[in-house]
């Protein structure tokens, strides 16, 4: 059969695609440590509430310094489980 005179070539050619690799990296969770962020945070507020129930002052502190706790025990444990 003729090819029609008429007829233009593709302007835009279909690319096929790389197939996607089969062993790709799953992504890291950060569940633990956003646990250990709020656990250390109340366990800091529970602290601060205990020590001084009427300032609010230690509350904020105590809460701060048990997030600050639970972040770095956090990002160390999941960072140790990464490398495994």
């Amino acid at each position: 059969m003729p090819a029609s005179k008429g007829r233009h070539p593709l302007k835009h050619p279909q690319h096929h695609d790389k197939p996607l690799q089969a062993h790709t990296k799953p992504k890291q969770s950060n569940r633990l440590m956003i646990v250990s962020i709020v656990f250390f945070s109340f366990l800091g507020l529970c602290i601060g509430y205990f020590r001084n129930a009427t300032d609010t002052t230690s509350l904020i502190i105590g809460t701060a310094v048990g997030a600050l706790v639970g972040f770095v025990l956090g990002y160390s444990i999941t960072k140790s489980i990464a490398k495994k």
